[in-house]
């Protein structure tokens, strides 16, 4: 089945060099990189009973390969958030396909995060306008284009995976987030070569959840350049991740001494359908 969504052309300029932005000055974004003002930018408020149902054969998504060690994983603290980037092995790298993808490929490339450091209005997108403690973008690219920059340049070339998380006491620890002291300093990375079994996309992602609700829908990135027809699928099923795993993200030191409410606001929706395979 090919894949049911057209999304929005992007920019074809080259996936260039950013100049500094600022969370303290969202608003004024769109004024050094206009696309931030356009009319299909994320991220937006999710509304399930609003979005159009998938069929049951569109409801899964299939996740191959995905406790596949990568061969090396960059962590970059890079003043606004952090990042685990992948490199994998040719012979083990995971895909996102099927469902609402159809038969095209996808890839993870890296993910990142968005927080706070209260209890709520950390994730990027809100469930009903309620906003949880943090949220993760895995960001994928199209397997045609072979890498990230190929596929910022396509209409159907990227795909990000959203995954909200609410604080608790005493839930689950991540052991992928212990590696976090490391790059505590603003502009650090580190290059990871060993004890890979901790980030596997499996690691990242409870795939078996993400599956049983999600809504998918056409948007942005959500820092600038804030290029358009990205196609995004986000889970509206929060997971629990504990107050000692938060802590790790709030000792990371950005431009403003600690990064913290890296959170773009709302988008308005501008009347863009979305899918969901929730009953919410």
């Amino acid at each position: 089945m090919e894949r049911k969504f057209d999304v929005a052309s992007v920019l074809t300029t080259k996936f260039d060099e950013l100049r500094e932005f600022s969370y303290n000055d969202v608003d004024e974004w769109h004024k050094m990189w206009p696309k931030c003002g356009g009319r299909l930018q994320s991220p937006i408020s999710l509304r399930p009973s609003s979005c159009r149902s998938l069929d049951d054969s569109e409801s899964r998504l299939k996740f191959r390969k995905r406790n596949a060690r990568p061969l090396s994983v960059n962590l970059i603290n890079n003043d606004h958030t952090v990042k685990y980037v992948f490199t994998w092995k040719p012979s083990a790298i995971p895909t996102i396909t099927g469902g609402p993808l159809g038969s095209t490929k996808y890839i993870p490339h890296e993910v990142h995060f968005h927080w706070t450091n209260g209890w709520f209005g950390g994730s990027e997108h809100d469930l009903y306008d309620i906003r949880f403690t943090m949220e993760m973008h895995i960001i994928c690219y199209n397997a045609i284009y072979k890498n990230l920059e190929n596929a910022m340049n396509a209409k159907d070339g990227v795909m990000v995976l959203g995954q909200m998380y609410q604080k608790l006491i005493f839930v689950e620890d991540y052991p992928f987030l212990e590696v976090l002291p490391k790059v505590q300093r603003r502009g650090s990375n580190i290059t990871i070569t060993q004890s890979l079994d901790e980030f596997t996309l499996n690691s990242f992602l409870d795939v078996k959840n993400f599956n049983e609700m999600f809504v998918i829908y056409s948007g942005s990135l959500t820092t600038p350049p804030c290029r358009e027809g990205i196609l995004w699928i986000v889970s509206v099923w929060p997971e629990f991740i504990s107050m000692k795993s938060m802590n790790f993200f709030r000792r990371l030191e950005g431009m403003d001494r600690y990064i913290e409410d890296n959170v773009r606001p709302v988008q308005p929706r501008n009347k863009r359908v979305c899918y969901t395979n929730s009953i919410l």
